[in-house]
């Protein structure tokens, strides 16, 4: 049997619970996750409290047209060949022969 305990990142209090907190530098790019108890967390919620709306992240996805293919995903970087299925057939006939 395995148990798992997640304690606060700040107290280490095995007692207390915790929330995972996922904090990011965006011009730096730096990402970093720590577990607070509610004691030492309210820094961090005072501060979202605080930020403008427009500040907090949502996702949103778009809907694209059956089959449309998004130009990164068309972009074949340094130069791979693609071989298409009349080529391969037209090889097979010459290694046949």
């Amino acid at each position: 049997m395995r148990v798992t305990v997640t304690v606060c990142d700040v107290c280490e209090d095995a007692e207390r619970e915790t929330r995972s907190w996922q904090i990011r530098d965006v011009s730096g790019g730096v990402t970093g996750n720590v577990d607070l108890c509610e004691e030492h967390e309210q820094p961090l919620a005072a501060l979202l409290a605080k930020a403008p709306a427009s500040s907090t992240v949502k996702t949103k996805t778009k809907a694209r047209a059956a089959g449309a293919t998004p130009a990164k995903a068309r972009y074949r970087p340094h130069g791979i060949k693609v071989t298409t299925p009349e080529e391969i057939e037209k090889k097979k006939r010459e290694q046949g022969a």
